[in-house]
């Protein structure tokens, strides 16, 4: 069997600004990790952290390629039918789901079995023998939990740190505990087993932490928007496992309150559902089909072992996208969820088995139309295949958009069952005086089989795949033609003078026309509405108009220009604050600049590159750089006492003396100091003293031939970073 479209496994993030890249066979991230507990995690990493992964991977030598997946020489088990457990756990405090979350996730559940995308798993089976069947199903109506307390003692706030009670995050022992409340609450649920999996969901202000980095010391967390505590890393957006055996889980936190979104121009298509409910079924369908190619992680993986599971190679692949955001359709349901990994095709993929087959309607031929009238004609949609025909999206192209229009409700996504058929409705409505021609344009149909143009990741461009041409004619003369332009601001300025709208106006008798543009310009930034309208030369002069848009944009980058560098004493011991002012100018108004660190900011000690960056209303930017240099201040020392400072008796014994030193910093709250020499008003034999500590010593109390011997004593003041201050204390050894 065959699947139909397929999507090449690639890649794109810019780098990140967490964690430390490295040989990923020592350090850095991994895909799986053990919890606290003992258990083994598999996590899906959040797109940033996924492109760190990749890096580190390909650091040594390994990438996530067209490779297919293996049979674990563990030979162990793969799901059957899954029957899914969801369990919402609002743990006490936490904030609820938002209305609608809990059903469109089982929506999700109710509709994945028996379809070409769940089809896909029935190619990875194990040593039993006994075959995948494409069948999975929702066990139960959800369990909701909101009075179950954490075993851990954690409240989830996901900024705390690890283990410090109560303001903490989750562990992966408490989702496990959730597991078996909500079985011991449920037990009319299937006993725990092979082919059971439980899913749990916890809100969007709910942290969890659950296992090490390959550092042995930060914490692998959701990557919650807010961020996370101290020596703990936002990586993932959900992750499975298992634990007593059989008790197959899913861990689903709040992901669309998280780094869990693919690139902005998918994001921005919208959602089919809703934003929370879409984002969050991106990682169950990911955790989803990986539990059930690998539910006790010791199944099938690609050549990269624990890195290189089935949803790995496809996190953040959608495919084709249609203009709504829809990639899947499951049993007529629409869905933005990624594509899994075939065999088949050595490729992401969002179907495996028999193909559909839309027959050819031909053209949708109108004939001529009156203006001021209209037709409506309908193009069969018929699957003549054996597998579903699951339809993202019915549309016209809208090159003739006033002139045709698509009858069928929005929105058009259906599943068509084998011989089973749609028929798309388009109306043909010249509006009176509409000019005389040929007006065309294409329906459009956009499948799970709809590819990428160019194949890719994910292809947010709408596709221009042909179902079928619709042709009509309409003729008054003369006939005013427009066209939609976009045209960029003229060079300094906010404006554009000219821009013409027209696209080819004609008369279809051949008189001789004369445009005109109203406004005629200059236009401004944004889009203008405008009127062209043709007169022909007969006596009556007849006209038509037609409308447009004229839409000016600003391309043109903001100037910028950054202060020189400057150096700043420090003035406490994280070092000092500097004012960074930028000069920015731009060709439009509302352009802001900002840099990073911060104008104000506490710059640490050494030197700091701060890049500042000017943006207009348009996005585009412009940046510069300067640097802001700390440097460290010595220590004020205000006294140096010796303690005795005069040696009796004079008995040329060593006596033991303490110096004493006042001193202050501003940027360091604890110089340390210490004795550098020993020297006298007359030389001394080493012997004569000895340094016992950095601020004590023993001095041999004698004079000098019946003379008072001074000894000088130096020390120093030294600061954290280095800058030290000098000073003396004399200490008398009278001769009698």
């Amino acid at each position: 069997m065959k699947t139909i479209t397929a999507t090449a496994v690639i890649l794109c993030a810019a780098a990140v600004g967490w964690g430390q890249q490295s040989n990923s066979s020592s350090k850095g991230l991994g895909h799986e990790t053990l919890s606290p507990k003992g258990n083994k995690i598999h996590y899906l990493f959040s797109g940033p952290a996924e492109a760190q992964h990749r890096a580190e991977q390909a650091a040594v030598g390994f990438a996530v390629t067209g490779t297919n997946l293996a049979y674990s020489s563990s030979h162990g088990p793969v799901m059957r039918n899954p029957t899914n457990y969801l369990i919402f756990w609002q743990p006490p405090g936490r904030l609820a789901f938002p209305a609608g979350y809990q059903a469109g996730v089982e929506k999700f559940f109710q509709n994945v079995g028996g379809t070409p995308y769940y089809n896909i798993v029935t190619q990875y089976g194990d040593t039993t023998g006994v075959p995948v069947p494409n069948a999975a199903s929702l066990g139960a109506p959800s369990y909701t939990d909101t009075t179950t307390a954490p075993p851990s003692g954690c409240n989830g706030t996901a900024t705390g740190t690890v283990g410090s009670t109560p303001n903490c995050p989750l562990t992966d022992g408490d989702i496990q505990n959730e597991v078996n409340v909500a079985i011991a609450a449920n037990p009319a649920w299937t006993a725990a087993g092979i082919n059971v999996e439980y899913f749990v969901f916890t809100p969007s202000d709910v942290g969890e932490c659950s296992g090490l980095q390959k550092d042995g010391v930060t914490w692998n967390c959701f990557a919650i928007t807010g961020g996370v505590g101290t020596n703990q890393a936002g990586v993932f957006c959900a992750y499975h496992s298992f634990f007593g055996g059989n008790k197959i889980y899913a861990f689903q936190p709040f992901a669309s309150n998280g780094s869990c979104y693919p690139s902005a121009a998918i994001v921005n298509l919208g959602y089919p559902n809703s934003q929370a409910v879409d984002v969050v079924l991106g990682e169950v369908s990911h955790e989803m089909i990986e539990s059930n190619t690998d539910p006790h992680l010791d199944a099938w993986t690609g050549t990269g072992g624990g890195d290189d599971e089935i949803g790995d190679k496809c996190n953040f692949i959608y495919g084709y996208l249609a203009p709504d955001g829809t990639n899947m359709v499951l049993n007529g349901n629409r869905f933005k969820i990624q594509e899994e990994f075939s065999n088949d095709v050595t490729a992401c993929t969002k179907r495996y088995g028999p193909a559909p087959l839309a027959g050819n309607p031909g053209t949708l031929a109108f004939g001529e139309v009156d203006a001021g009238t209209s037709a409506q004609k309908g193009s069969l949609i018929h699957n003549n295949g054996q597998g579903d025909l699951n339809i993202l999206n019915i549309r016209l192209l809208g090159t003739s958009p006033t002139y045709y229009s698509l009858l069928n409700g929005q929105p058009t996504a259906s599943t068509l069952h084998s011989s089973e058929d749609l028929t798309a409705n388009v109306r043909f409505a010249p509006a009176s005086g509409s000019p005389f021609g040929s007006p065309g344009d294409t329906l459009v149909v956009d499948t799970d089989e709809t590819p990428c143009a160019p194949a890719n990741t994910s292809c947010a461009t709408a596709s221009t795949t042909a179902f079928a041409s619709i042709t009509g004619t309409v003729g008054v003369p003369p006939s005013a033609l427009c066209k939609n332009v976009i045209v960029n601001t003229d060079n300094n300025l906010c404006s554009t003078a000219n821009a013409s709208v027209n696209s080819g106006s004609v008369d279809p008798d051949g008189e001789s026309i004369t445009l005109n543009q109203s406004p005629a310009g200059p236009y401004t930034l944004g889009t203008t509405n405008v009127i062209l309208t043709a007169t022909d030369t007969s006596p009556d002069h007849a006209s038509a108009s037609c409308p447009a848009t004229v839409t000016v944009q600003d391309k043109q980058n903001p100037n910028i220009s950054c202060p020189l560098d400057q150096t700043v004493k420090c003035t406490s011991p994280s070092g000092a604050a500097a004012t960074i002012t930028p000069t920015f100018s731009d060709n439009c108004p509302a352009v802001t600049a900002s840099c990073a660190p911060p104008s104000g900011s506490t710059f640490g000690f050494g030197t700091t590159s701060v890049t500042c960056t000017a943006t207009d209303g348009s996005g585009n930017t412009n940046a510069c750089t300067t640097h802001v240099t700390v440097q460290d201040v010595a220590p004020t020392i205000a006294s140096v006492v010796a303690f005795p400072n005069v040696l009796t008796p004079p008995n040329k014994k060593l006596d033991p003396v303490v110096i004493t030193v006042k001193d202050t910093d501003p940027c360091d709250p604890a110089p340390v100091c210490s004795i550098t020499g020993v020297t006298a008003n007359v030389p001394i034999n080493p012997s004569m003293y000895n340094i016992t500590g950095p601020l004590t010593l023993s001095l041999q109390a004698n004079g000098n031939g019946g003379h008072t011997l001074t000894y000088v004593v130096s020390v120093a003041c030294t600061t954290a970073h280095g800058t030290s201050t000098a000073a003396q204390v004399s200490v008398s050894a009278p001769a009698h």
